[in-house]
């Protein structure tokens, strides 16, 4: 559902968010989870110390850094890591996909890419908020964090 949010309408619900936190802190708590209560705190407050310099920079948004965090509870820390890291490279294949597709987007994007390389702003902050074409790594987060949750980054 993040994943469709986020594409269709560029945020992820704060209530979305919060429900699969809760739903994995639960399953953690009630041992029925991958991981216990412990481990799911611990990968949530990893994920919140790497996800935040990012959104703090303006390079992730609030609703990427929060569906990280609450999907972490799901998953060890390790695996949290792993689904970021992982997320971020898939994240630059779908901005890839955008940039090719569209102009405006490549501009935009362009933009973007500016201002996380050399800090500065090409335009106006506030005219850089009301065009913004952004990334939808919502997408990216979803699928990598599901593959962890399932299973997948169990090797590490």
């Amino acid at each position: 559902m993040a994943a469709w949010f986020d594409v269709s309408r560029r945020r992820i619900p704060n209530l979305l968010n919060l429900g699969i936190a809760v739903v994995g802190l639960v399953m953690a708590a009630t041992a029925q989870g991958r991981v216990d209560i412990s481990t799911a705190l611990s990968a949530m407050g990893i994920s919140f110390a790497i996800m935040f310099v990012p959104f703090w920079a303006r390079i992730l948004r609030g609703g990427d850094l929060k569906l990280v965090v609450g999907a972490s509870a799901w998953v060890a820390p390790v695996e949290a890591a792993a689904s970021i890291v992982t997320g971020i490279v898939l994240g630059g294949f779908i901005a890839g996909g955008l940039v090719l597709s569209d102009e405006r987007e490549r501009r935009e994007i362009g933009a973007n890419l500016w201002v996380a390389i050399f800090g500065r702003r090409l335009k106006a902050p506030e005219d850089i908020e009301q065009d913004r074409v952004t990334v939808p790594m919502g997408v990216a987060f979803a699928i990598t964090f599901s593959v962890a949750s399932l299973g997948g980054f169990e090797w590490l």
